[in-house]
């Protein structure tokens, strides 16, 4: 009888020890789904930003070669001679080009494609590249006094630095 109680006691420690050793593998099996759970929901939220910054600058480069073509139009714009604005054939050829620039424009900032002129600014290096300097003791240092060509940004991004003159005392 004593040797049947011993075998029923071991066969619950028995028992015991395979529901806990199950219980255990239970709770270890559940942790690494939740992480992998977690881990997934990470993985898309990681993609869905980088799907949305892909989708925000994949012009960039179109922007690039666009913004040159502004520039030629600014120049043309600001070339003109005013006096010669009185003959209707020069006028309307510069009002069809004042119009395309500002079409131009206007569909770049469409894209987040904005323009960087910093006349007057103090020059960050982050959005301004310094072509020379030049002392002037009436000007604070570092003060940009000339834009020898305007910068872009694409939404947050820099598209092209605005190339500038400053004052260095």
């Amino acid at each position: 009888m004593q040797n049947n109680e011993e075998e029923i006691k071991v066969e619950e420690v028995s028992e015991k020890s395979e529901v806990e050793v199950l219980k255990e593998s239970l709770a270890e099996m559940q942790d690494k789904y939740l992480r992998v759970l977690a881990e997934l929901d990470n993985v898309k939220k990681r993609e869905e930003r980088n799907r949305v910054e892909i989708a925000k600058f994949a012009i960039t480069d179109f922007a690039k070669e666009l913004v040159g073509v502004l520039d030629i139009f600014k120049k043309a714009i600001s070339g003109v001679d005013e006096a010669k604005l009185e003959e209707p054939a020069i006028k309307n050829f510069y009002e069809g080009i004042k119009m395309t620039e500002k079409l131009l424009e206007k569909s770049l900032n469409k894209f987040g494609v904005v323009e960087i002129n910093p006349m007057g600014e103090k020059l960050d290096p982050n959005f301004h590249e310094t072509l020379y300097a030049r002392a002037d003791a009436n000007v604070a240092d570092g003060t940009v006094v000339e834009v020898v060509e305007l910068g872009y940004k694409i939404h947050d991004r820099i598209l092209r630095p605005a190339r500038v003159g400053i004052i260095k005392n």
